[in-house]
């Protein structure tokens, strides 16, 4: 079925959208039998604001009866969910709070988590919550001697995806999250991220209330190189692009 849902969504993208094209994708994300939407990225694209809005819940609903062994490919429509519009998720519905209460489904789902920003404070214990417990699933898989590293690397994958989706959250969140730097911080240590990873997370705890001075650089150069190029990121700082 896959095949020819991604034709229609070639024509979706070429000839835009009809009234019933919103039917037709509310009743295929419903379908039991349809686990991957091809080419997701094109509704955020061609869909207005109002269109996004009503095909919202279908989304969500579709991610949370995944199966558990959805392939990595099924995320697309997940991690499109961070391209919706501002404030789609500003009031989670009941839907969408136990699709990010699941450990497992909600790897297909890093937009949202992304996005749990658009709560505001309340979202930052939320995005803090996922986050650890996704360190803590990295940490068990390290010390699983039942098959090597590589070939877990999928499962590796998964986890660091979500707390990357965290770490956007809580970048964009910024001083309402404030209390969560702690938190942050220790994360910081159980992950261990490096070089540019390592720059991302620091841009997050600079925004949460890190000061400049305590962080070190991990590239090449030298520590006040490192702070002037942070210190240039956060004043000019864009909520839409600046934590991607």
């Amino acid at each position: 079925m896959s095949p020819l849902i991604g034709k229609y969504m070639e024509v979706l993208e070429t000839a835009g959208s009809e009234p019933e094209d919103l039917v037709l994708l509310a009743d295929l994300l419903a379908d039991p039998r349809v686990h991957y939407l091809p080419k997701a990225w094109v509704l955020p694209r061609k869909l207005s604001a109002a269109q996004l809005s009503d095909l919202l819940p279908a989304a969500v609903q579709m991610l949370a009866t995944a199966p558990e062994s959805a392939s990595p490919e099924s995320s697309d429509l997940g991690e499109r969910l961070a391209e919706w519009p501002h404030a789609a998720f500003a009031n989670p519905s009941p839907e969408m709070r136990r699709l990010l209460a699941d450990p497992i489904r909600r790897r297909q789902a890093t937009g949202l988590i992304a996005r749990l920003s658009d709560m505001g404070a309340s979202g930052a214990p939320i995005a803090a919550d996922i986050m650890t417990w996704h360190a803590a699933a990295i940490a068990q898989l390290k010390l699983d001697d039942s098959a090597p590293l590589h070939e877990k690397q999928d499962e590796f994958d998964a986890h660091f995806a979500v707390i990357d989706a965290g770490r956007i959250a809580m970048c964009r969140l910024g001083p309402v999250a404030a209390s969560q730097l702690p938190h942050m911080l220790a994360l910081e240590l159980s992950t261990s991220p490096r070089g540019f990873e390592r720059r991302e997370w620091d841009r997050m705890t600079l925004r949460l209330g890190t000061p400049l001075t305590e962080i070190e650089t991990p590239l090449s150069g030298t520590n006040e190189q490192y702070r002037e190029g942070l210190a240039h990121w956060l004043a000019r700082f864009d909520l839409e692009k600046s934590c991607e």
